[in-house]
């Protein structure tokens, strides 16, 4: 799997956030649309909210993620 440079600005960008419980990331209003299904399942899950959502890592996409 290769991914867009935009995929690795959005991983890069929640891994430098500090999680909440459980390992989920808030993410605002404003950028939730732009982080919403433009990752794939596999290496992170999403939880839409009325003030934007959250996103947490799959143990896929932390390793990812750690790589970048």
């Amino acid at each position: 799997m290769s991914l867009t440079s935009k995929q690795t600005d959005i991983l890069r960008l929640i891994q430098r956030s500090k999680p909440e419980d459980d390992g989920w990331y808030r993410v605002s209003k404003v950028v939730w649309p732009l982080v919403n299904g433009m990752l794939p399942a596999d290496l992170a899950e999403t939880r839409a909210t009325d003030d934007g959502g959250f996103i947490r890592f799959t143990d896929r996409g932390q390793a990812v993620a750690d790589y970048l």
